[in-house]
Formats: C-alpha cells, structure tokens, sequence
C-alpha cells in the first residue's frame, strides 16, 4: 500500500500536447470531447487483453498511453557505489488501450508494445489512424532470447 501513495499515474490520448519519449511533438489540442473520452476509458474496462488475441486482425481507430511512475523500493534504488548518486529509484510502467472501429477496448502493458505503436504514430500520424488502421496482433522474437514479444503488424 505504501508504494501505492507514492504512485502517479497519466493518462494521454495521444493527440494531446506533448513529446514522446522519442522527442516526437505532438501538437494536437484536446477537445472537450477527447476529455469526455479519456475519462470514460480511465474509468471503464477494457474488453479485451492483446496477449488473448494474437493472430487476429483489428481495425485501430484511436489509442490511450498510461504512464505508472512508482517508486522503487529501498533495496531497489540503484546508486553509484564511488559518487553515492542515485541513478534511478523509480518503476515506469506503460498501459497501451486500443481502441477499434466498433469502440472495443483492447489493453496491454508490454513495453516493447508501446515502442511499436510510438513508432506507428511516428511513421503515420493520429489523423491517419483514427481514420481507421488494420493490424494483426502478433508474437515476435527477442534478440537473444527464448521469449516472445507482443506486437503487431500493418496489414
């Protein structure tokens, strides 16, 4: 519970104001409706996990970040044994909610997800996609490793 205090969490339509982590602006005002949106996504449930659905196909129509910025437990901070700096002593987890043509809400927390939709947003903008984006939810390979990612592909 104490970490839970300490929590902060965001929650974007991506077209709002800002810059991604890859220094991408996004410059797009937020509407009273985009408003309206946000709350009734923090607030509801999603419908369906990605990781249940991979081989399938959907039409991705808009998307919501969740930024989680906890704190690290004390025996998890790490600090610079010569200088006693403290390198990092936060967790950041990312929640990706998809949302398709039909207003289904499709929810994953993989990191490597989220780099693949910046990177989507990135290459095609949030006009494009909200116009209507079909993708099929795949399982990918990690570089040197046995496990598989989440992720999609543009069809």
């Amino acid at each position: 519970m104490e970490n839970q205090e300490n929590e902060k969490k965001e929650l974007a339509l991506l077209k709002s104001e800002g810059t991604t982590d890859a220094g991408t602006e996004i410059m797009t005002q937020t509407t009273l409706q985009d408003k309206k949106e946000i709350f009734n996504i923090e607030n509801g449930e999603c419908d369906v996990k990605l990781n249940d659905i991979v081989g399938q196909e959907i039409t991705v129509t808009n998307i919501f970040m969740k930024r989680i910025i906890s704190n690290l437990k004390d025996d998890e901070i790490e600090i610079n044994e010569q200088t006693g700096e403290v390198l990092n002593d936060k967790k950041v987890s990312v929640v990706t909610i998809l949302i398709d043509k039909d207003g289904k809400r499709y929810v994953t927390a993989s990191k490597i997800f989220a780099i693949s939709i910046f990177n989507l947003i990135r290459t095609f903008g949030i006009e494009d996609i909200q116009k209507g984006i079909d993708i099929k939810i795949i399982k990918k390979s990690v570089t040197n490793s046995p496990n598989k990612a989440l992720g999609f592909e543009l069809l």
